[in-house]
């Protein structure tokens, strides 16, 4: 079968002196997307078939009749009718789910589950399809059973009362069945000894003062606890006298100088002094951020992976940096800004113009059309933004102004360019048949 071909050209753009040359690979295909998450690429070659390939082109998987990606992964089917060969592939292309399934979901990065389907009637039924026949006849189906894989491996098998939907807390899995009971699982698909108490990874007991972790069954955050940080999603826990306590048990921070202390997420702990003003601490105790501020992000996570939080202070926006606690920002209203990972885009609704507000750098110099980012989130750890300019082209710019593809006309307008969630990846779609990858690690 022929497959996509490729030119490895020595693009020279028009970068200001901050930006160093991205190298740049061209293919020409029928269309090409970027896995934002894997940093890899969805093909669809000439012949509509697709594949997974690396960034430079090279083919990472087999044929599929289709495939989209959900979630970092790839969901790929044999069939182009609605047949029962659905499977799930990871970012670089691996088998985690065999094509034998209606339907497909991924939980986490570890957990993905597989139904298989049983016809029905109109009557009575969990899911319908149209299918792709000229007189679109309409079937209906039932979920018949549900297949649970860890890292690629099945683990075990649900029936359609034992499962509704699922949550994953690392190496657990937390199962709602029909009737709205939950159930913890080990990754081995062994029921936890816990009888649960909802889909929290933890249950507190405030008359004895202890945490169960509803997994494993153990008490967590106290001695004699064998549960490690990569077993769990949150691996810190901040208790009534508001210390923080690893698993074992150890306090890692005292935090009762703060009138209120929340729960810990990703290492960070959001605070409130006597006043009323939040700042952020992290799980030894040390002060990322003061207590200035009427309002801090919520999406601690995401704020740990970009680096900065989003704050308000005296009603105005602005960004706080987790590393060093230095501002930028807070010179517009918090209501006239839209707030992304690690930028504020600002509307001058009367002039027709948007102005960006970086985190690194506070207000940029200049205006366009419009200006786009990631919004917050876990996986979000680039910098970069989608600038258009009045005449509708696109570009990127880097948290300092620095062009890191002028919007020069080349790409016509936004829809044809995409950034990975990390910005070390942008896809671009110049013409017809033609994408350009470009990679920022490996700038010259």
């Amino acid at each position: 079968m022929k497959r996509i071909w490729m030119l490895i050209l020595a693009l020279c753009l028009a970068l200001t002196a901050a930006a160093a040359d991205p190298a740049v690979t061209e293919l020409q295909a029928r269309n090409v997307e970027l896995n934002a998450v894997a940093n890899t690429l969805l093909v669809e070659d000439e012949n509509r078939n697709y594949h997974v390939a690396d960034l430079s082109g090279q083919t990472l998987s087999g044929d599929y009749a289709y495939a989209r990606i959900r979630d970092g992964m790839y969901f790929v089917t044999k069939e182009t009718e609605y047949s029962g060969s659905t499977g799930v592939l990871d970012g670089q292309g691996r088998q985690l789910l065999p094509e034998e399934y209606f339907n497909a979901d991924v939980i986490s990065d570890r957990w993905v589950i597989g139904q298989r389907w049983v016809e029905s009637t109109s009557e009575n039924y969990d899911a319908s399809v149209t299918t792709l026949m000229s007189d679109a006849e309409k079937k209906y189906y039932l979920i018949d059973t549900v297949d649970v894989f860890y890292a690629g491996e099945k683990k075990g098998t649900l029936t359609r009362k034992e499962y509704n939907s699922a949550e994953a807390y690392g190496d657990y899995l937390c199962v709602r069945d029909l009737d709205g009971n939950y159930t913890f699982f080990n990754k081995e698909m062994e029921k936890s000894s816990f009888a649960a108490d909802g889909n929290r990874e933890y249950s507190d007991d405030y008359k004895t003062k202890t945490v169960t972790h509803q997994g494993s069954g153990q008490v967590a955050f106290a001695p004699g606890c064998t549960l490690t940080p990569e077993e769990v999603r949150e691996p810190y826990w901040v208790a009534q006298n508001k210390t923080v306590l690893d698993l074992q048990g150890n306090v890692t921070a005292d935090l009762s100088a703060y009138d209120s202390v929340y729960r810990a997420e990703s290492g960070l702990v959001k605070v409130r002094n006597a006043d009323g003003l939040y700042g952020v601490a992290d799980v030894t105790g040390r002060e990322l951020v003061p207590c200035l501020y009427s309002e801090v992000g919520y999406d601690l996570p995401g704020a740990k992976a970009v680096g900065y939080i989003y704050a308000v202070r005296d009603g105005k926006a602005g960004f706080v940096s987790l590393a060093d606690g230095s501002e930028a920002g807070f010179e517009f209203p918090a209501e006239a800004v839209r707030a992304f990972a690690a930028w504020l885009k600002v509307e001058d609704k009367l002039n027709g113009v948007t102005y960006a507000v970086s985190a690194a750098a506070g207000r940029l110099e200049g205006s366009w059309k419009d200006i786009s980012a990631p919004y917050s989130g876990s996986g979000i750890t680039g910098t970069l933004a989608t600038v258009e300019t009045a005449d509708g082209f696109a570009g990127v710019i880097g948290q300092h102004g620095e062009e890191i593809i002028p919007a020069d006309g080349t790409i016509a307008n936004a829809y044809n360019l995409k950034i990975s969630n990390d910005g070390k990846v942008i896809l671009t779609n110049p013409e017809r048949g033609v994408w350009r990858v470009y990679r920022l690690d490996e700038a010259e």
